[in-house]
């Protein structure tokens, strides 16, 4: 069943009086419970797609159709969804106050959910700036879900962090997926991480998706050059 269908996405930024594109006529769908990677150079336009499927970035054309309430992205930097000005329990209770939970279960979710991620419960009453990067990227993991969204959108989620920090994220990730169930559409340009967590593989360059294919496959038998030279890249 599908959560996520995107047809001919085409998008552009604006230079001055110039409108650049930077995605040319994107297709492709997410199934229920699928993790999708997403993989490219800096500059493919990963980014501009994942903000344009959650309307971050509005100048596009095309059609696209979420099959479920509430999509979440969990952004490369977590200052980009955390607010300083916050403390971690409010960023925790925000979203579960938009949903309509009740304000006698908002706290105990949030609690639980900080455990769940690894944070002691005194941190509740601190701001995302007293934070290592890596507790603020679990925080930032933990607003992405407490709602529990059908499709979270995970852009470079772990490339700023530490080899061992980017592990127990990954692992705090997948863990979060099984026990919630939602999709995900996971963004980077580290191989070794798509390989290690996803059902199915797009490869971008030059704003258009050039090769689809299921992990296993794409990676034992590239087709597309663009591909080839990332696998040749990465070896």
């Amino acid at each position: 069943m599908r959560i996520l269908e995107v047809e001919g996405l085409s998008a552009w930024y604006t230079q001055g009086r110039t409108r650049q594109p930077v995605l040319q006529d994107v297709t492709f769908c997410l199934d229920r419970g699928e993790v999708l990677g997403l993989v490219g150079e800096s500059g493919s336009g990963k980014s501009t797609l994942a903000r344009s499927i959650l309307g971050l970035h509005r100048d596009w054309e095309g059609r696209v159709r979420h099959y479920t309430p509430r999509p979440q992205m969990i952004f490369q930097d977590p200052y980009r969804s955390l607010n300083p000005a916050h403390t971690l329990l409010w960023t925790l209770t925000e979203p579960l106050r938009a949903a309509g939970v009740p304000a006698a279960q908002r706290r105990e979710r949030a609690m639980a959910l900080l455990d769940r991620v690894g944070l002691a419960p005194e941190l509740a009453r601190r701001y995302p700036q007293e934070l290592s990067g890596g507790q603020r990227q679990r925080v930032a993991i933990a607003a992405a879900v407490i709602a529990r969204p059908g499709l979270v959108v995970a852009d470079e989620p772990v490339s700023a962090l530490d080899v061992t920090v980017q592990r127990q994220i990954l692992e705090l990730l997948m863990d979060l997926k099984r026990e919630y169930g939602f999709s995900c559409l996971f963004i980077s340009h580290d191989l070794g991480v798509i390989y290690q967590i996803c059902d199915r593989v797009l490869v971008m360059d030059g704003g258009r998706i050039v090769e689809e294919n299921d992990t296993d496959a794409l990676f034992a038998a590239p087709k597309h050059p663009f591909t080839k030279k990332l696998l040749e890249a990465a070896e």
